[in-house]
């Protein structure tokens, strides 16, 4: 089972970027699924399975997340007492961040001046649907000191976030993210159609300081499994 710990926006921004998410699936006719409004802190921790459990009363329940609310409460305690994110994380999504500056020259984009794009896989002329219409996220140091935290919790239930951990440990503590963008960023739509990014007259979403975690089942981890599999396993508040 893989999950991945997001960061939800507050109120009101995450009502106007769901409904723009919605009218996007909408428009494509739900080629493009509806997701709700996030960053990525971490994503794709692998965690077991949990076998049927006994109740009180003796009977079997199915106890599959347990592992994975065990992960939630750790992340919990140690996000809570991070003296860094007491006041919520920022977000800001600048135009002037420009994303040609920014990525590997050897990648293919489609943008426009909004500072929305899609990203190519390398080499291929297939849009990677989970990067397909995003815009880039300023590395805030306490953006960065939340991936740090959930890596660190993350490494007792996936071996590879020690090699996660132990190069960035080699590496000054310089955090780094998936490729092709290797950058935080935010979603509008997942998807094939890099057409989105023209189609729907996006910019790039309003600033704001975000208190909410989501943690998700994100199994499997394919454009199809977003609308069919992916659900919420729980959250979490900064005081």
């Amino acid at each position: 089972m893989k999950v991945s710990l997001w960061l939800i926006p507050p109120e009101p921004t995450f009502s106007t970027l769901q409904h723009q998410i919605n009218n996007t699936s909408k428009s494509s006719n739900n080629v493009l699924p509806s997701f709700i409004p996030h960053v990525t802190i971490v994503g794709g921790i692998t965690v077991p399975l949990s076998n049927k459990s006994k109740n009180s009363d003796g009977d079997d329940y199915d106890d599959s997340d347990s592992t994975a609310i065990e992960m939630l409460k750790k992340l919990k305690t140690v996000f809570q007492n991070d003296s860094l994110l007491k006041e919520g994380i920022p977000c800001s999504f600048e135009v002037s961040l420009q994303y040609k500056d920014i990525l590997s020259k050897d990648l293919k984009v489609v943008g426009n001046d909004t500072g929305v794009f899609s990203v190519f896989q390398k080499n291929e002329e297939v849009v990677k649907w989970n990067q397909s219409c995003v815009s880039l996220m300023n590395k805030s140091p306490e953006y960065l000191q939340s991936v740090r935290i959930t890596q660190e919790v993350a490494k007792e239930y996936d071996q590879k976030f020690h090699d996660i951990c132990e190069k960035q440990d080699k590496n000054l503590g310089v955090v780094t993210f998936p490729p092709p963008v290797e950058y935080p960023h935010y979603s509008f739509a997942y998807g094939s159609k890099p057409e989105v990014v023209f189609d729907y007259c996006l910019s790039v979403p309003p600033a704001f300081v975000a208190k909410d975690f989501a943690l998700y089942c994100t199994s499997p981890a394919t454009l199809e499994g977003v609308s069919d599999s992916w659900y919420e396993i729980g959250r979490f508040s900064l005081p």
